[in-house]
């Protein structure tokens, strides 16, 4: 198959060849992809076309092989919307098959669609219908979004013709001439150079400009002279009459310019164009295949000979009595013509200089920033190295613990809890011997009884000064020495010496 493939795109041509490929699909029938080739091979060379085999085929492969083969389904939707473009609908039965034809494809396209969401080529299609049904908006739309998915040539080439139907002339002259500096030759496809060429002529209608008319012609001549390079027979014709269409409308516009806005050269080659369309118009009424109606070419050539060209003539001379007239006006409104000329051609240089800076830098800042996200990446790696390291590092050492320094720690856990309990015991006995001191250096107190006949109250009174008179101070003296004799003793007992004793008291307060 990919022989046979390699042959075809090389233009292979011949009943052997057609011999072989038929051969191919009678001894896989059943095979998708042979299927799918066999298809493709009608529809290139078109054999399958006018004796309705591809359609056949395709229906076969939905019926007896695949409901969901999308190549067969979009290849039958192509051929619905095909059949439906070509109807010039006379009658309204017309109208009908026309709609029934484009409602088919759009369903076998939505089918495709459902089978493979991701598929371009069907919402492509289904673009294209929007387009054909006079829905330009619905189908730009779908347009950009299949170019954002697949940049190829028929893409661009759609959304140039939806960019003119909308009147978006200059956009849709960049979609044509970016299909055909990335996709096409300019020195062989004379077909996209015809529809920039459209494109220029549309924009000087809507914008009412004799330049954008000029750069339409140079188009089309320059489609024509590839079409003759190239021999391509069957295009001649409709280019010719491109050429000469284009040709005709300058002269029509050259009539409605204002006499200040046009100069004697500009008639005068308007009347030469309408000569030379005038003369191809004839010679195409008289082709075996004439572009249009042989008619219609004859009453175009009649109009441009008794009327336009006349009406040309007289314009001329007066166009050449108002320069001569106003000679030195029309010579400084000629300088200033081609000042604002020059300027404009400046500024475009500047514009295209500046995007190229522009997009340079833009390239520099991206090359920049896409660096500085591999060594974020790389950091970031690197990071995670050395905190899964750390984390292992910590893990070993926690769980390194010998029998040793587990037994420490209980034999320093049993210190610290005997240490804390002496500390508490000492606390006690100083908190002790300082309540039996407070004890003994409170006064005492007496209390009177019922034996006292002066005083009946039972409330407690203290010693006057006139039994201190009588207090013996060295019996005081011995009863502290005895005192100090017993505190010993009891802190013998205790454990705790009077320094000890000392040291706690300082650390109370």
């Amino acid at each position: 198959m990919r022989l046979l493939f390699l042959e075809l795109v090389k233009g292979g041509k011949g009943d052997e060849l057609d011999a072989k490929i038929d051969s191919l699909l009678a001894s896989n029938e059943s095979n998708l992809e042979v299927r799918a080739f066999y298809s493709w091979y009608l529809k290139k060379t078109g054999r399958g076309y006018n004796t309705g085999l591809e359609n056949k085929h395709n229906k076969e492969t939905l019926t007896n092989y695949d409901s969901r083969d999308t190549y067969a389904l979009i290849s039958l939707a192509n051929m619905y919307r095909t059949i439906a473009r070509e109807i010039k609908p006379k009658t309204e039965q017309d109208q009908q098959k026309k709609k029934t034809s484009y409602h088919r494809a759009a369903q076998l396209f939505h089918k495709a669609l459902s089978t493979d969401p991701k598929n371009a080529f069907a919402a492509q299609g289904i673009a294209i219908i929007f387009a054909e049904e006079k829905k330009q908006s619905q189908a730009l739309e779908i347009f950009r979004r299949v170019r954002d998915a697949v940049d190829n040539y028929s893409v661009h080439i759609n959304l140039g013709h939806c960019l003119c139907e909308l009147g978006q002339y200059s956009k849709a002259i960049q979609e044509y001439q970016i299909a055909l500096a990335r996709f096409s030759d300019e020195t062989k496809d004379s077909r996209t150079l015809s529809l920039i060429g459209r494109a220029w002529f549309l924009r000087g209608g809507a914008e009412k400009s004799l330049e954008s008319y000029i750069k339409a012609l140079e188009l089309s001549n320059k489609a024509l002279e590839v079409a003759e390079n190239n021999k391509a027979k069957k295009l001649i014709p409709t280019l010719k009459f491109n050429v000469s269409f284009v040709k005709f409308n300058i002269a029509q516009f050259v009539l409605k310019l204002d006499v200040s806005k046009r100069a004697v050269d500009d008639i005068t080659k308007a009347i030469t164009g309408l000569e030379e369309a005038i003369d191809v118009l004839n010679e195409l009424a008289n082709d075996a295949n004439p572009p249009v109606q042989p008619e219609m070419l004859k009453q175009r050539a009649s109009m441009g000979t008794n009327t336009l060209k006349k009406q040309l003539e007289r314009l001329l001379k007066e166009q050449e009595e108002y320069e001569s007239k106003f000679k030195h006006k029309i010579e400084e409104a000629l300088r200033i013509r081609e000042v604002e000329k020059a300027k404009a051609a400046l500024e475009e240089k500047k514009r295209l200089e500046e995007q190229e800076k522009k997009e340079a830098e833009m390239k520099i800042e991206y090359d920049r920033l896409q660096q500085q996200a591999k060594q974020w990446e790389a950091d970031r790696e690197q990071n995670l190295i050395y905190e899964e390291e750390e984390k292992k590092t910590k893990k070993k050492k926690n769980a390194v613990w010998t029998d040793e320094e587990a037994s420490g720690d209980e034999d320093g856990e049993k210190a610290k809890k005997k240490k804390t309990k002496a500390k508490r015991s000492r606390r006690k006995a100083v908190v002790d011997d300082d309540d039996e001191e407070a004890s003994v250096k409170t006064p005492k107190k007496r209390k009177l009884t019922k034996a006292s006949s002066k005083i009946k109250s039972a409330e407690v009174i203290e010693d006057s000064d006139e039994d201190m008179d009588d207090f013996d101070e060295s019996k005081l003296d011995d009863d502290n020495e005895e005192d100090d004799a017993l505190e010993k003793a009891e802190a013998n007992i205790d454990g705790v010496s009077d320094d000890d004793k000392d040291d706690e008291d300082e650390g109370l307060f």
